[in-house]
């Protein structure tokens, strides 16, 4: 920028001025005496094929709907995201490696104008379409996607229209030259070329602006209050109203520049129009001249090609040599070129804007903008220069590192301050307090006035330690030394703090109070935040560190500002804090995307002015100034796509690793083979400031709902999906910025294979049921089996035991009939005898017969019992009467029941009961009924009874034992298991008169 002032303060009387004017306090006119232009700063950053691009030359620049820069070369396309740029070339289908313009339609997809057509690129394949014309002049100069996603084309002969796949000549066109098109905010759409402004009206090309015959509309821009801005050929700029009908156009003031001007390039953001020339740009506003930019192209001969303002607030511009991005800083870094050491040791505020400062070996003076050496009368010291203090009193005091002290007086003489009997006295650190200035040095800090020593200050702690800063008010000395930090109060009471950092030697490096707070930059232990309590004393708060958001834990200087923020000077950079509450502090730590260049922060020194609110930092580079209360564009977000799908890392057969399955954006659901689970998702995160803080997240809802880190490389891998339904969701984070993106959800699904599906599921229920079923009914069957054997075996034991004990009643029965025999022998009846002995052949056969069986049938039963009566009435000559009331329904023929089983009961009615009878009187009725299971028998006689008959046997001495009943009962037993003996016998008295009466219940087999 030019100076309107070139005053020097070089000559010694103008130095003695400035120190008077230091002496009555007003040092804040030391540079304002030197006027400048008011400028925007920039950060500015220089791309080059170092940095991706295939060719320095920069035909043109887009910003798509995705936040993407498009950089059309001579070499072929770059898609930009403000960290990688990917190449599009021939062998990525492109037709033709020189582009130019590129516009994008609705669905997101770009157009690529060429030499002798148009290319659409919908994210993975290029469609070429040709214009077909055979005059070589036809080329294609610019287009203009329209709202319906037709395409226009300028070209040096016509335009030519792209719809339905087609491209085709408007013949009414033919005869006119076009050069530049642009759709405005409101959906119209204009070109510019021979003789004016066309616009597009019901498919046809209507004059809107008329020109002198002969000129060339060569951009097109629409600007923020709503003017259509047009540049001609050379030097003519104009503007016309977009809103006012019947407005004329309104030419536009151009400065003079000593490059000249090309109109073809301009750019707007919300508020601004921009104007490239060849070096430089103007900046307009309402349509006024704010601002020209001097251009840091680098290179004498590099030209502007193109001129884009993103969404961000930053400005591209193409060249010649290469792409810049010039983005609105906060920082401003004077001239180098007029500091002989650049490195800046001491740096102090003079006045609103004014610095003073040195490299170490001259003292400089800086105004807004420029840079001047000043007191080059002064003598060398025999080392550089650590600090510099200027007091109100009209001194200058110069610290080195091994000369000591020096100062200057406001008559111009210059002393050296003695300070103790070493040749080498080391200077710090110099602080000032009202007209007293302390200096630290080692094992002890002076109080100065006027170039004399007015007070020495020590205490045991520090007299082998290096005072390397102090901070000092009416009440409280606190000193930071190369091995701790102390307290010194008005009193004299001295505190050591080193048991704040563990009682561990550490490095002081500076110390700011605001308010009650303080804060202590150390060397590895970070930034100590503590507070003044009511005894002056120091209590901690907290350490921030790399941990907090730190770039690193060795902070070299610390400076609040105006507004309540703390800038922090590290190893590894600057970054600002601010303190939302008692624990929480929010760190952003700044790069050269806002003007602060790479450099080393060493010695850095931060300094407040405190009528401007600029911060000041000398560091190994000069002088960097930082506006803390500007503004930038701080409201955009982040964008995330995700770019490309890759299944399984490529191993499906025919398949390349980098050839993608599928390309983002689109709005269904995806379903993949269950066998290809292996997911690799490339993500893409977009933002053209500062993209290297960007992270990406994600959670993947199906599997874990867990937000997590992406990889850096943005190439997610999610490995082993088991089948279902999933939803990832993924967001960038601006760690600078503590910013997220908008989240971008990606929906698919992972097949079941069959052995998952439902019908297979099915299938195996189903064989597992059977198989159930099929062992179950094996074990019933095998246990039916078991139980059949084992009751097979049990009959045959039990019909063994059975015959067994019929074999030992039929004996019994036949040795009684015996005795009868021998009776009616011995008593010489032999009708009798023989008749009794036919009777009991008959009834032995029927036993013999009876006795090979288990069972017989109801009928063979009451035969037997029949023939037994018969015998037995014979025996005992007619001595009772028998009867059988026998169901008329029972079926005797079918019905079966164990054999003899009755006559043990009937035989001991006739013996012990009817036999104690008188002839004649006794009675025996044998009733037989049965229901499904059961016979039920009842044997009843009109005997003596029970108790009676008792004491007729006991009174007798028996000549053999009866056995009859107990076999009876134990064939029950055995036929009837777990049946206790009276449900099956039961034998009671009648209600009135004597005898017996006895229930069987016999099984039906």
């Amino acid at each position: 920028m030019k100076l309107a002032n070139n005053q020097s303060f070089a000559g010694k009387r103008d130095i003695r001025k400035i120190l008077h004017t230091m002496r009555h306090g007003f040092l804040c006119l030391l540079l304002l005496g030197v006027a400048f232009l008011q400028a925007q700063d920039y950060a500015v950053r220089h791309y080059t094929t170092a940095d991706g691009l295939p060719s320095g030359k920069i035909v043109d620049l887009f910003h798509d709907s995705r936040g993407f820069l498009w950089i059309s070369t001579n070499s072929g396309l770059i898609r930009f995201d403000g960290k990688n740029m990917v190449h599009y070339g021939v062998q990525e289908g492109l037709p033709f490696s020189f582009t130019d313009d590129m516009d994008e339609d609705t669905l997101g997809r770009l157009y690529i104008n060429y030499t002798t057509g148009v290319s659409r690129f919908d994210g993975v394949h290029f469609t070429n379409f040709e214009t077909q014309s055979i005059d070589p002049d036809a080329f294609s100069r610019d287009m203009v996607v329209l709202p319906d996603n037709r395409v226009l084309v300028a070209t040096r002969r016509g335009v030519y229209l792209l719809e339905n796949d087609s491209l085709r000549l408007l013949e009414y066109t033919r005869e006119n030259t076009f050069y530049c098109g642009l759709r405005t905010r409101g959906k119209r759409v204009f070109l510019g070329g021979s003789g004016g402004v066309y616009e597009w009206k019901n498919d046809s090309l209507v004059l809107f602006v008329k020109e002198k015959p002969g000129s060339r509309i060569l951009a097109l821009e629409e600007a923020p209050d709503g003017h259509l801005w047009y540049g001609l050929l050379h030097t003519e700029i104009k503007r016309i109203s977009l809103k006012k009908k019947g407005a004329v156009p309104e030419t536009i003031e151009i400065p003079e520049m000593e490059e000249g001007f090309v109109s073809a390039f301009i750019a707007s953001d919300d508020r601004l129009i921009y104007v490239g020339g060849h070096h430089e740009f103007l900046i307009y506003e309402n349509g006024k001249l704010l601002k020209r930019e001097k251009l840091n192209l680098g290179i004498p001969s590099d030209n502007i090609n193109a001129l884009l303002c993103d969404r961000e607030g930053n400005l591209w511009v193409g060249s010649l040599y290469g792409l810049w991005k010039y983005s609105p800083s906060i920082t401003y870094l004077y001239p180098q070129d007029q500091i002989t050491g650049i490195s800046v040791t001491s740096l102090r505020v003079a006045g609103r804007d004014s610095l003073l400062f040195s490299d170490g070996f001259y003292q400089y003076a800086a105004g807004k903008e420029r840079v001047w050496r000043i007191f080059d009368d002064k003598p060398k010291q025999i080392s550089e220069l650590n600090d510099i203090c200027y007091g109100p009193d009209g001194y200058a005091y110069f610290g080195s590192s091994l000369g000591g002290l020096m100062y200057r007086d406001p008559d111009g003489n210059y002393r050296d301050v003695k300070i103790g009997s070493s040749p080498f006295y080391r200077c710090f650190h110099m602080w000032q307090h009202r007209y007293d200035t302390y200096m630290g040095s080692h094992g002890k800090y002076f109080r100065l006035q006027a170039g004399e020593v007015e007070e020495e200050l020590s205490f045991p702690a520090i007299l082998d330690e290096n005072v390397l800063t102090l901070y000092i008010d009416d009440d409280l000395h606190i000193v930071g030394t190369n091995v701790s930090l102390y307290s010194r109060s008005s009193d004299g009471q001295i505190t050591d703090y080193s048991y704040l950092f563990g009682n561990k030697a550490v490095v002081i490096d500076d110390i700011r109070r605001d308010g009650e707070i303080l804060y202590v930059a150390t060397k590895g232990y970070g930034l100590l935040v503590a507070h003044l309590t009511d005894n002056g004393l120091l209590e901690a708060d907290t350490f921030l560190t790399r941990k907090s958001g730190l770039p690193s834990d060795f902070v070299t200087s610390v400076c609040p500002d105006k507004n309540g923020q703390i800038w922090i000077c590290t190893l590894s950079g600057i970054c600002r804090m601010n303190r939302i509450s008692d624990t929480d502090y929010y760190i952003r730590t700044y790069n050269r995307n806002q003007g602060f260049p790479d450099a080393f922060w060493e010695d850095c020194r931060l300094r407040l002015d405190t009528q401007s609110g600029h911060l000041f930092i000398g560091f190994s580079q000069g002088v960097l100034r930082i506006d803390p209360g500007l503004q930038l564009n701080q409201a955009f977000r982040p964008r995330i796509h995700l770019e490309a799908i890759f299944l399984n890392k490529g191993n499906k057969e025919g398949q390349k690793p980098e050839d993608p399955i599928l390309v983002y954006p689109q709005e269904t659901e995806y379903s993949f083979p269950f066998r290809e689970n292996n997911l690799i998702i490339k993500l893409t995160a977009v933002q053209l400031s500062d993209a290297k803080n960007l992270e990406f997240w994600y959670r993947l809802h199906g599997k874990d709902n867990d937000w997590r880190t992406a990889p850096a490389d943005g190439m997610l891998n999610l490995n082993n999906l088991n089948p279902g339904n999933y939803r990832l969701v993924v967001a960038a984070f601006d760690r600078s910025r503590k910013v997220f993106s908008e989240e971008k959800v990606f929906l698919f699904r992972i097949e079941r294979p069959f052995w998952m599906s439902g019908w297979f599921y099915f299938l195996h229920i189903c064989l597992f049921l059977g198989l159930v079923y099929l062992y179950f009914r094996w074990r019933i069957r095998h246990a039916f089996e078991k139980r059949e054997s084992a009751l097979k075996l049990n009959r045959q034991l039990a019909e063994s035991r059975y015959l067994a004990f019929q074999a030992r009643m039929n004996p019994h029965f036949i040795f009684n009939s015996l005795n009868a025999i021998q009776y009616f022998i011995t008593n010489g009846d032999k009708k009798l005898s023989l008749t009794y002995l036919s009777k009991f052949a008959r009834l032995l056969r029927q036993v013999l017969d009876n006795t090979k069986a288990v069972k017989v049938t109801l009928r063979e039963e009451i035969d037997i019992l029949n023939s037994y009566l018969e015998m037995e009435s014979m025996r005992f000559d007619g001595h009772f009467q028998y009867d059988f009331e026998i169901e008329p329904q029972l079926d005797l023929e079918q019905t079966e029941i164990p054999g003899m089983l009755i006559q043990p009961f009937v035989e001991n009615a006739i013996v012990h009961g009817l036999l104690h009878l008188e002839s004649g009187q006794g009675k025996l009725r044998i009733a037989i009924n049965a229901d499904n299971r059961f016979v039920y028998c009842t044997v009843e006689d009109n005997g003596v009874g029970r108790v009676q008959a008792a004491e007729i046997n006991a009174g007798r001495k028996p000549n053999h034992k009866s056995y009859g009943m107990d076999i009876a009962r134990n064939r029950l037993k055995l036929l009837v298991e777990g049946m206790e003996e009276e449900d099956f016998i039961r034998i009671e008295d009648p209600e009135s008169g004597t005898g017996t009466r006895v229930h069987l219940k016999i099984p039906i087999l």
